[in-house]
């Protein structure tokens, strides 16, 4: 009975370390590789879309440094929230496309 019991529990052992090992395997460096091309896409657009909307606030006479002392309220500070919310999501399903790794 303990001999068993000794077996089985190795075995466990065993199929963690498996399960470890088969964390990054080749397919799930593509994924993270591909989530890391998608983060880097979304940064891109988003430093884009600041230098146009810096040069634009520069034109009108608004110093861009005003951005900084922006204070969110309300709804919009309820929509950055969402949109945070969404890009994360984005970002880990590029990361994951199959399904998040089960933790042990």
């Amino acid at each position: 009975m303990a001999s068993k019991k000794l077996k089985q529990a190795a075995a466990s052992v065993a199929d963690k370390e498996a399960s470890d090992r088969d964390f990054l395997n080749r397919q799930r460096i593509e994924d993270i590789g591909q989530g890391f091309v998608t983060l880097a896409g979304e940064l891109w657009v988003v430093k884009d879309r600041l230098a146009v909307l810096e040069k634009l606030l520069d034109k009108h006479g608004i110093p861009a440094s005003e951005v900084e002392k922006f204070e969110p309220d309300g709804d919009f500070k309820d929509q950055l929230a969402a949109e945070r919310k969404a890009y994360i999501q984005r970002v880990i399903a590029s990361l994951f496309p199959r399904g998040m790794p089960k933790a042990d």
